[in-house]
């Protein structure tokens, strides 16, 4: 198991060298880095096959049913996918095995703490690139810091604030806990000038739930997991339901922005669930394969309606097996920072549309909470 901590530590660093590749602009390099994190990720599930499991089991179905959509979906259009638009069914594939390694990785004191660690140079990453090296690129008069668009920077940068709030609770002393919020801080003011409401949002309801069960010892209940899992696709439906009334009320007018109005998402929405009749249940791959800015609607758009109802069972029964795990309040909020992953994905394809590696520190979290701190 010595060799899987370092692989996993591996894939943090190739994380933190996809981050600072972008924000320097090295195209080759991120992409070198992105493809070397696919090699490590199959080492590991090379060397972690043996073990068995409910939740390995419904990943494996998964990924063949998504296959399965993938080869129907090519022979309906006549045509192979382009290489190029196989990245996403990888990541998809990468990611549920990601998930489930997360749950029987052994974690230590030793490798919580390097996290953690490294959780405070991942986090440093865009405020020294923005206040000392002057990365300002914009696009559409939002931050993007030369990443592709300014959502994307938004959903790395909401991985940073995470991580700057779990070692400002973990680490000791003030000067630590003073750079912890020096971090914070800058973090949250990168993430308003990128203008990505969605992780603003994520952000703010992951604040909620910690506030709510702040003085509770109990795990979080079974409906909240359920709910965490469904929410980017109920969102959506409420969202389009709702529409009209949304787009007149002056409360919700409010959060509208420049270049970025309450409907921003509703012709893309509409148009992908129309090209969708008839294709519910195997998806349309070579079409509609991308991201879709909802994370669930992602997977129905590439895959049907089976493999997303299969994605959410497996995900609640992630976040279930690990919330079973968390005894102390550290552990919570943990896991709580996961949610927020999930929550970002009510208007990004965020984990399930490639976002360039984004799932290798947004998912880390689940490893997190399965170290009970307070035991030492």
């Amino acid at each position: 198991m010595k060799n899987v901590k370092l692989l996993v530590k591996f894939e943090l660093i190739i994380a933190t060298a996809i981050a600072i590749a972008t924000l320097a602009g090295k195209s080759n390099l991120v992409s070198l880095c992105f493809y070397t994190s696919f090699f490590v990720m199959m080492v590991l599930v090379l060397k972690l096959s043996r073990y068995r499991s409910q939740c390995k089991t419904v990943a494996v179905v998964t990924i063949i049913f998504a296959f399965g959509s993938v080869v129907i979906s090519a022979f309906s259009c006549g045509e192979l996918p382009p290489l190029s638009n196989m990245i996403f069914f990888l990541v998809f594939s990468a990611l549920l095995m990601y998930l489930y390694l997360l749950q029987i990785i052994d974690i230590d004191y030793a490798l919580f703490n390097w996290i953690m660690k490294w959780g405070i140079v991942f986090s440093s990453c865009f405020p020294i690139a923005y206040y000392i090296f002057n990365i300002r690129t914009n696009q559409a008069g939002y931050l993007s810091m030369n990443y592709s668009n300014s959502n994307l920077l938004g959903m790395w940068i909401l991985q940073a604030t995470l991580f700057a709030f779990l070692n400002l609770f973990w680490q000791k002393g003030l000067i630590k806990k003073g750079i912890c919020i020096i971090l914070c801080i800058t973090n949250i003011k990168l993430l308003l000038l990128s203008g990505t409401r969605n992780a603003l949002l994520a952000l703010v309801v992951g604040g909620v739930i910690i506030l709510l069960h702040l003085y509770r010892k109990c795990k979080y209940s079974k409906g909240l997991l359920f709910g965490v899992a469904v929410l980017p696709i109920l969102f959506l439906i409420m969202y389009l339901s709702a529409f009209s009334v949304l787009s007149e009320n002056k409360f919700f007018l409010q959060f509208a922005m420049e270049g970025k109005g309450i409907d921003s998402r509703y012709e893309m929405w509409t148009a992908t669930l129309y090209n969708l009749k008839g294709k519910l249940l195997t998806g349309s791959y070579c079409s509609l394969a991308g991201n879709v800015h909802n994370s669930h609607l992602v997977i129905l758009a590439s895959y049907g309606v089976i493999v997303l109802i299969l994605t959410i069972i497996f995900l609640y029964k992630v976040m279930r097996n690990v919330n079973n795990q968390c005894d102390s309040f550290f552990q919570k909020m943990c896991l709580a920072a996961f949610f927020v992953t999930i929550f970002m994905g009510i208007g990004e394809g965020a984990l399930f549309s490639g976002a360039v590696g984004l799932y290798i520190p947004s998912c880390i979290y689940l490893l997190l909470c399965r170290y009970n701190p307070e035991h030492g």
